[in-house]
């Protein structure tokens, strides 16, 4: 089920990890929670018996899951099973997705990564989850495991020139010595998405976007999808990252109960 709108979603600690059927030691399943640093990754040796079991310690609300930066082929499935206890999402679990494809609608990426997602039919709160890694060929790499609650952030957001403005940050640096010795400090490219949204009513500003902004702080990572449709487009228009500064909500001049509401997403998709 999509939900046509865009949403962000808040991961949710992913508790403890009670068992795994295939990790490498250097790579552990328990590195898909470490959401802000995405050189930890969970990585398998090999395909078979690739699952992951946690609990998150009191029940959850999800109805979403998204793998992050996996190296998932075209025949690449996911399965998760929510639960009451680790016996039950081993088996018949009170929730289970089935097999899903990672990438669809089927894409290439010229990078090779690629982002899995699922919405859930129905806001299920458990407190036990089990994904479970099928068809791949390979090694089996992810970054994040995202389950958590979809937020709807705005009804409308503006498009033109004014609403969009996409772009890339390099996190490294170099220097020209003035003796032409050049010194050069590594880091990631990260993408960037400034955003204004010109039309937030009241209603969404005070029960959506606003209670977003304070989770969220500068500190904590969403993931963001602008485009929940299954097209080739979901792909690039999902980011996993930081607000770069605090939303400001100003009055708009054209509508009494509206406000513009400009902000920065840095991203490490």
């Amino acid at each position: 089920m999509t939900t046509g709108k865009p949403f962000a979603v808040v991961p949710h600690d992913l508790g403890t990890i009670d068992g795994v059927g295939n990790e490498k030691a250097n790579r552990p399943a328990s590195h898909a929670g470490e959401f802000k640093n995405p050189g930890m990754i969970w990585e398998s040796s090999g395909a078979s018996d690739v699952w992951v079991r946690g609990d998150f310690g009191s029940a959850k609300a999800i109805d979403f899951l998204g793998l992050i930066a996996t190296n998932a082929t075209a025949a690449t499935t996911m399965r998760l099973r929510l639960g009451d206890d680790a016996t039950e999402v081993n088996g018949s679990a009170d929730y289970d997705s089935g097999a899903q494809l990672i990438r669809n609608p089927a894409v290439t990426r010229e990078d090779g990564i690629y982002h899995g997602h699922f919405e859930l039919p129905a806001l299920t709160v458990k407190q036990w989850w089990r994904l479970d890694i099928g068809s791949h060929t390979g090694d089996f790499g992810n970054m994040a495991i995202v389950l958590g609650q979809k937020r709807q952030f705005v009804d409308f957001y503006n498009g033109g020139p004014d609403g969009f403005e996409f772009g890339d940050e390099d996190m490294g640096d170099i220097e020209l010595g003035r003796y032409g010795v050049v010194s050069e400090t590594e880091g990631l490219m990260l993408r960037t998405l400034k955003m204004n949204f010109g039309w937030m009513s009241n209603s969404d500003r005070i029960a959506k976007f606003a209670p977003l902004s304070r989770t969220l702080g500068l500190r904590n990572v969403a993931l963001w999808c602008f485009n929940p449709e299954a097209t080739s487009e979901r792909q690039n228009k999902t980011y996993f990252g930081w607000l770069t500064e605090l939303p400001r909500f100003k009055p708009s001049t054209w509508k009494q109960d509206r406000f513009t509401v400009p902000f920065e997403i840095r991203s490490m998709i």
